[in-house]
């Protein structure tokens, strides 16, 4: 049985480039391997995820592609601008993992922890997860610790603050 397709966001178009529809696009560094490698991006088009597929790469200052069945830059210029999704599927498990776990730190870039237990504010360095766990690497006082991030824990995000308000056991960052 075939898995469905899931799609995950791998990076956007820029702009049509030279005379044959060629698009400038910028990609995951992560993903960008196994994107070419597969041959297949998704863009969406009124809605809908549509499948192009990459039949030429080149470097140039940025990546340029030439999709199948786009050889004009009127062509083309629909497809500028446009975020680029792949299949997750066709990405290793422990790629995927690094990607995971990257994206899930960038959601939460510049926020920072409040511990109501200890009435400590702390700067959010980076999120990782491990089996079973996640965890934030925190500044404390110039030394990087980690916290768990427990769902009992956290009591508040406020995405707009950019604070995460969480209740951790008191004397953890003694340790």
């Amino acid at each position: 049985m075939k898995k469905q397709i899931e799609l995950i966001p791998a990076g956007q178009s820029l702009k049509t480039f030279g005379v044959k529809g060629e698009l400038k696009i910028e990609l995951d560094e992560l993903l960008e391997e196994y994107i070419l490698d597969s041959k297949v991006i998704f863009i969406p088009i009124e809605g809908n995820h549509v499948p192009y597929f990459i039949t030429d790469y080149r470097e140039s200052d940025t990546l340029l592609i030439q999709i199948k069945e786009i050889d004009t830059p009127e062509q083309a210029q629909a497809l500028h601008h446009k975020k680029i999704y792949i299949d997750k599927n066709q990405i290793p498990p422990t790629i995927l993992k690094q990607w995971e776990n990257k994206s899930l730190s960038a959601d939460f870039e510049g926020y920072t922890i409040f511990d109501q237990t200890s009435a400590l504010e702390f700067q959010l360095l980076a999120i990782e997860e491990y089996p079973g766990q996640t965890v934030a690497h925190v500044d404390h006082d110039g030394i990087t610790k980690t916290i768990p991030l427990n769902e009992d824990l956290i009591i508040e995000i406020n995405h707009g603050a950019k604070r995460i308000t969480m209740q951790l056991a008191e004397g953890i960052f003694d340790l």
